[in-house]
């Protein structure tokens, strides 16, 4: 009979199977995220390593965790999709003269059917080019949404027509702003030449 020494090895993480799988499809761990939560920020140095192994870099911002392939530019179809929304909220909200962080990540959260995305023209191309025109605006919002909700970026419960921003959208926070700084100056330079 021969002794075998068990050891602990970095790649014995709690939660592992369920964090990979929730990383790896693209989800936004945030303390909204429960136990698989827990689990990530408990062996953060862990999974970190594991990760790693894999091609992964894992990313901890504010209180949310996500995955970023090493060899990725940050820029994909649903990301863009993902900061148009974001922009149009936050030009939305700061043109109602209400703190935009305040407002955007506020716990009573919008009413789905009062959101502004289709409420302009100019938000109705921006969502329209984005997504295609076949959909109808009702669907492509809501397929935009369950997709938000999947990744961990907001809370959304169609039945009750809510949405509310979680934690893991400040990765698009900062660069919507800019994007917004910079369409005003834009705006300001043309009739200013006019």
């Amino acid at each position: 009979m021969s002794d075998e020494l068990v050891t602990s090895s970095v790649f014995d993480i709690p939660g592992k199977a369920q964090v990979f799988q929730a990383l790896v499809s693209g989800m936004h761990l945030s303390i909204h995220s429960g136990e698989l939560f827990h689990y990530l920020s408990n062996h953060a140095d862990a999974y970190q390593t594991e990760l790693a192994t894999l091609g992964y870099e894992l990313v901890h911002e504010f209180d949310y965790y996500y995955l970023q392939p090493f060899d990725d530019d940050r820029s994909n179809d649903y990301s863009k999709r993902c900061l148009v929304f974001i922009t149009i909220m936050i030009e939305s909200i700061a043109n109602s003269a209400q703190d935009i962080v305040e407002t955007l990540f506020s716990e009573r959260g919008f009413e789905c059917d009062q959101l502004p995305h289709f409420t302009t023209e100019r938000y109705r191309n921006y969502m329209q080019n984005m997504q295609g025109k076949d959909m109808g605006e009702d669907r492509q919002l809501r397929t935009l949404l369950n997709n938000m909700h999947r990744s961990g970026f907001i809370e959304y419960r169609e039945a009750d027509n809510f949405m509310r921003f979680l934690t893991p959208s400040h990765r698009f926070l900062q660069l919507s702003q800019e994007i917004l700084e910079q369409h005003t100056k834009q705006t300001v330079a043309s009739e200013a030449k006019s």
